[in-house]
């Protein structure tokens, strides 16, 4: 897997942040299939990051 720039996280949490908001204290049903399944490291780590976003 391809090591992602702290940068571009960075970047990608500034573009989230307006849907973040808007959904702050909502109930969200994550959908997720085929490799996140699978590959562990996938699934904690992108479901890790609502968690800690969400609270």
């Amino acid at each position: 897997m391809e090591k992602i720039s702290n940068n571009d996280k960075s970047q990608v949490l500034i573009d989230a942040l307006p849907y973040i908001q808007k959904y702050n204290n909502k109930i969200l049903v994550i959908k997720y299939g085929g490799n996140a399944m699978t590959n562990m490291e996938l699934r904690a780590g992108d479901l890790n990051v609502w968690k800690e976003k969400g609270r």
